[in-house]
C-alpha cells in the first residue's frame, strides 16, 4: 500500500476544497494546519462513542459547507453548501469558535510560562516558589502553574492538605512561646511557607474548571469547600488572601451558592453569597434578598460602581506605601498616579501579617470588584510584584502566631499560694511529684 489510510484521506480532503467557497476555505485550511486546535475540538465535543466521523460546521449548521472530521483528528473531505451530512454529528460554528478562545488562550498561557520559567521542568521548583515569594507572587507565575495544574492537579491538592496540617499544629506551638528564640524563628519561617503555600495553591485548585466540577459532584468534596472558605478567617483573621479564597468560590456560581444558602458560618458565607451575586447577575435578586432576610445587620451592597471606586481609591493609597524602589521610596508617590489595574491585586496582595480590620472596605469592597474577572487578575503583575514590600516570612510567622494567640489562648487560672507547683516534690511525702500524685484531689479534712 503506498499510502496510510490517514495520508489517503488527507490527499481527499485536498481536492474536495473545490466544493467550499473562497471565503470558507481560508479557515479549512487554517484548520487543517493546526491539529492542536483539531484535537481540542474533538475532545471537548462530546462525539457519541459510536460516532468515527463528525462534519464541522464552516457556516450555518443546517446548510454547511462542511468538513468532514476522523476520529482521530485527519481530514476526511469537504461537502458544499447544501450537501447531505447523512447521520454523522456536527459540531457547529459557534462551538468551533469557543472552543478555539479558549485554545488561544491557553497557548498564550503557555507562551508566558515559557518566557518566565524556561528552566522550570521540575514541579518541586514551582512549589518552592509558591510557598517562598509570599505576597509576591506575580500574576506571570499564578498563569505559569496554571497551565501546570491538568499534570499537578491531584499532588498539589495532597500538599495543599499537608500544609494546612502544619499551619493547624506550628501556630498553636508558636503561640505558646516554648523553646529557644533560635528553633521558635525556624518555626516561623516553616508555617509563614505553609500558609502562603496553601493560599496560593487554594486559589491554583479554584482556578481549575475540572478540579471544581470534580469536587462539587461528590457530597463529602462540597462539604469540603465549605470548611476550606472558613480558612483564611480561622487562621490569618482577614488578611488579603481571603479575597482570593472567596472569589474563587464565588466563581462556581449556583452550585456554590445553594450549598452556601444552608451552611457555612459568618463571614465567609456571607462574603462568598455576595461574591456570586456580583459574578452571576440572574442570581443577584435572589441572593442578596435572602441575606436581607437572614442578615439585616451585615452591609449588602447592590450599588456596584461605588464598591468599585471606594476598592480603587484604597487600593491605590495602599500601593502609595507598599510599592517601593531599591532605595525604598515609594514607587508612586501619589494615589492619583498608580494604575487603577493595580488597585485590587495589590489590596489582595497585603502579607499575611497585615490585619484587614475593616472587613467591607478590605474584604468585601475588592473581591466584588474582581468578582467578574479571572484569579489571576488578583495578582500584581511582574514588573510590580518586584516592588512589594513584605516583611520576612519569619516575621510574617511570629505576627500569625500572636494574633492566633490573642484569639484562642486562654490564660490559666491563677494558682493558689498553698498550692506546689506540678513539678514540685508532692508535700504528702511520697517522694513523686505533685501533678503525679495529689493534684486535683480534694485535700483530706
Amino acid at each position: 500500500m503506498l499510502f496510510s489510510p490517514a495520508v489517503a484521506h488527507d490527499e481527499h480532503f485536498l481536492s474536495r476544497l473545490s466544493r467550499v467557497d473562497d471565503a470558507r476555505v481560508e479557515l479549512a485550511m487554517s484548520l487543517y494546519h493546526d491539529p492542536g486546535l483539531v484535537r481540542a475540538v474533538l475532545e471537548r465535543s462530546e462525539l457519541p462513542p459510536g460516532a468515527e466521523r463528525c462534519a464541522l460546521a464552516l457556516g450555518p449548521e443546517d446548510r454547511g459547507p462542511y468538513v468532514v472530521l476522523a476520529r482521530s483528528g485527519h481530514f476526511v473531505t469537504c461537502l458544499g453548501e447544501g450537501m447531505r451530512t447523512s447521520d454523522l454529528p456536527i459540531i457547529s460554528l459557534a462551538k468551533l469558535e469557543s472552543i478555539a478562545t479558549r485554545v488561544e488562550t491557553l497557548r498564550e498561557r503557555m507562551e508566558i510560562a515559557k518566557r518566565t520559567a524556561p528552566d522550570q521542568s521540575h514541579e518541586a521548583r514551582l512549589v518552592h516558589r509558591i510557598t517562598t515569594a509570599g505576597p509576591a507572587w506575580s500574576r506571570e507565575e499564578f498563569i505559569t502553574a496554571l497551565t501546570w495544574m491538568p499534570v499537578v492537579a491531584s499532588a498539589w491538592y495532597k500538599r495543599f492538605i499537608e500544609y494546612v496540617r502544619t499551619v493547624d499544629k506550628g501556630l498553636p506551638t508558636l503561640a505558646r512561646g516554648d523553646g529557644p528564640l533560635g528553633l521558635r524563628e525556624g518555626l516561623a519561617k516553616v508555617v509563614a511557607e505553609a500558609a502562603w503555600g496553601l493560599l496560593h495553591l487554594g486559589t491554583l485548585l479554584f482556578a481549575d474548571e475540572r478540579v471544581m466540577k470534580t469536587t462539587l459532584a461528590d457530597s463529602g468534596a462540597r462539604a469540603w469547600a465549605v470548611a476550606l472558605a472558613t480558612i483564611p478567617f480561622d487562621h490569618f483573621e482577614h488578611s488579603g488572601g481571603a479575597i482570593r479564597f472567596i472569589h474563587g468560590l464565588a466563581r462556581i456560581g449556583r452550585p456554590m451558592a445553594d450549598l452556601f444558602k444552608s451552611s457555612g458560618d459568618e463571614p465567609s458565607r456571607w462574603l462568598v453569597l455576595q461574591g456570586v451575586a456580583r459574578a452571576f447577575p440572574e442570581l443577584e435578586t435572589e441572593l442578596l434578598d435572602l441575606l436581607d432576610r437572614e442578615a439585616p445587620d451585615q452591609p449588602k451592597h447592590r450599588g456596584y460602581d461605588v464598591v468599585v471606586e471606594s476598592a480603587i481609591s484604597l487600593g491605590r493609597t495602599v500601593a502609595t506605601r507598599r510599592l517601593v524602589d531599591a532605595h525604598y521610596e515609594p514607587l508612586f508617590p501619589n494615589a492619583e498616579d498608580v494604575p487603577e489595574e493595580l488597585a485590587v491585586p495589590m489590596l489582595a496582595s497585603l502579607d499575611l501579617g497585615v490585619d484587614a480590620h475593616n472587613l467591607v472596605s478590605y474584604i468585601l469592597f475588592p473581591m466584588i470588584a474582581a468578582a467578574r474577572g479571572p484569579a489571576e487578575k488578583l495578582y500584581l503583575p511582574a514588573e510590580y510584584a518586584k516592588h512589594l514590600w513584605a516583611p520576612s516570612l519569619t516575621t510574617t510567622g511570629l505576627s500569625l502566631a500572636e494574633r492566633w494567640r490573642k484569639r484562642f489562648v486562654t490564660r490559666e487560672p491563677a494558682q493558689r499560694k498553698d498550692e506546689p507547683g506540678r513539678n514540685a516534690p508532692c508535700p504528702c511525702g511520697s517522694g513523686k511529684k505533685y501533678k503525679k500524685c495529689c493534684a486535683g484531689k480534694t485535700p483530706p479534712g
